[in-house]
């Protein structure tokens, strides 16, 4: 769901610049799709597999909880609400901050932690950066909401 996710939202990027209304419902739509499917409804925080005809995922780490794509659903779900102005997607950017700053964000010592388990809790050990989590989508998701964030008070 996570690359479902980031690609709507690079899907999303296009149709403004190209104005194409019918690409960017689609992208919207995958959206939904994705972080429908891909929400844990028990712990919260979005499941980094899931097999798109509810079979068991055959990825071992299936149900963990990773910080890039959580990034994604901020980006995206700012992107629809600056653009359709629909409270649900502010809602999820909402609902998604709440659980990156509850379980991901590390108050005492700064940063995110890159990898929690399904119920929140970091893995052991915990990892803040490796070979996959270097400094680019966290702070891309920042650049990017904060330029959107002030467009949506520009306009206001």
């Amino acid at each position: 769901p996570g690359h479902d996710i980031e690609c709507s939202w690079f899907l999303m990027e296009d149709a403004n610049l190209r104005d194409d209304k019918e690409q960017h419902a689609t992208a919207v739509k995958i959206f939904d799709q994705a972080i429908n499917a891909g929400w844990d409804k028990e712990y919260g925080g979005l499941l980094y597999f899931i097999d798109c005809l509810g079979r068991p995922p055959e990825a071992y780490e299936h149900d963990m909880k990773l910080w890039w794509p959580h990034d994604e659903i901020l980006i995206a779900s700012m992107m629809i609400y600056r653009d359709t102005g629909d409270e649900k997607y502010l809602d999820w950017f909402e609902k998604t901050l709440d659980y990156c700053k509850k379980y991901f964000s590390d108050p005492e010592f700064g940063d995110w932690y890159g990898y929690l388990r399904r119920d929140g809790k970091p893995t052991e050990p915990p990892c803040k950066g490796s070979t996959f989590k270097g400094p680019f989508h966290l702070p891309r998701m920042l650049i990017m909401c904060d330029q959107m964030i002030g467009q949506i008070l520009e306009r206001n």
